[in-house]
């Protein structure tokens, strides 16, 4: 049944990505989403603000990303088999 998908209303889009996004997590009050343009954008949700653009050491699109709990790292997984992890500053 969608009768649940009557109940959602949309609040916002996130644009930001220049591919598709394969990755959306929340942390706390943010979100970090992953693409195929290989880099991590961090968001304040409220506000649906990118605060953070980061690069990868990915060489093809990124699969999954997730912060640390204390929110100072951001770790990626992509195509080419390669784990990464960057210092998340916003």
């Amino acid at each position: 049944s969608w009768k649940w998908a009557q109940k959602l209303e949309l609040v916002s889009v996130l644009s930001a990505h220049e591919g598709c996004v394969n990755s959306v997590r929340f942390c706390g009050e943010s979100l970090v989403t992953g693409s195929d343009d290989r880099t991590v954008c961090l968001w304040r949700a409220a506000e649906g603000r990118v605060v953070a653009r980061l690069r990868t050491v990915h060489s093809h699109n990124i699969f999954d990303a997730a912060r640390s709990p204390d929110g100072s790292v951001v770790v990626t997984s992509g195509a080419d088999g390669r784990v990464g992890a960057s210092r998340a500053r916003e």
